[in-house]
């Protein structure tokens, strides 16, 4: 059962998003819940009760830190009064939906501390601008909606967002390398490149993977990959997560880690529009 974190610290629009986002866990008929909460602060505290007490680079937990309305099914209205979300350990949230703007601690600010807990979940962003979008890329949101969000686009942004969580929970590559075989989820690649005649995965932990000796191409190594929409062949011997790219010129691509990767000269063309449309289908 899907299971969203909403936060938005302005009441009337809790109410009128989260009206929304109820409509939509009826229509969804899968047991979908919603969670609502008042801030940043509210939904990290929810997250991680011991925040209070411990270093959490500036974010800090308020007053009303545990508030939040639950959904108990994806039929029923949300409960009359509110009570404290289930937590991450017995529940886990597939999917935020994150209002950029807020006191205290941003959207961007709670993704941030999300993504460094470990918890990549796919978020999406609501916001009044369109100028915390290049921002969002830090955290890979899923998507970036501009207020006031329609219906059909809001629940298209959420249909996305949650079969990509679905994704990657049962997605993901196997690596055969010196230490073993390793499962990669595909969400934390942010490239590949060939090396010798092995190919080496980046990925967004800062960890490198490198396989052992492939006997095939480089572009037969990554198929699976390749066929992923969020994947793009730059050349002969590199490929990128375009959810990764911050940065497109005629030789390389900027990677969300600083990173840069080459890019040729065939390609550049293709690799721009799909770049492009990429980040555009998504802040629709």
């Amino acid at each position: 059962m899907p299971a969203i974190a909403f936060c938005e610290d302005n009441a009337t629009e809790r109410e009128t998003l989260g009206a929304l986002l109820d409509e939509y866990a009826r229509e969804r008929r899968d047991g979908t819940t919603v969670d609502r909460y008042p801030s940043g602060a509210a939904l990290l505290s929810a997250l991680f009760p011991d925040a209070a007490s411990a270093p959490n680079n500036g974010v800090s937990a308020g007053p009303n830190a545990s508030l939040a309305h639950r959904v108990p099914n994806a039929h029923s209205a949300y409960a009359a009064a509110p009570r404290t979300a289930t937590p991450p350990a017995a529940c886990p949230y597939d999917l935020y939906v994150l209002d950029v703007i807020m006191p205290g601690s941003s959207g961007i600010d709670v993704g941030l501390q999300l993504r460094a807990k470990g918890l990549d979940a796919p978020i999406v962003y609501l916001t009044i601008s369109r100028e915390y979008a290049v921002e969002s890329y830090q955290v890979h949101a899923a998507d970036y909606l501009v207020k006031p969000v329609a219906k059909p686009a809001l629940f298209a942004a959420l249909d996305r967002a949650l079969s990509l969580a679905a994704r990657h929970r049962t997605a993901g590559i196997v690596v055969k390398c010196r230490e073993g075989v390793r499962r990669l989820d595909p969400e934390r690649i942010l490239c590949a490149e060939l090396k010798g005649r092995a190919v080496r995965y980046t990925l967004s932990t800062g960890e490198a993977i490198t396989s052992t000796t492939i006997r095939s191409s480089f572009r037969a190594a990554v198929e699976d990959l390749a066929h992923d929409e969020r994947f793009i062949l730059c050349g002969a011997s590199h490929l990128a997560n375009l959810q990764h790219v911050t940065a497109v010129s005629r030789t390389d691509l900027t990677l969300s880690n600083g990173m840069l990767v080459p890019l040729s000269r065939d390609r550049a063309t293709d690799v721009k529009r799909r770049w492009m449309n990429f980040w555009l289908e998504r802040g629709q």
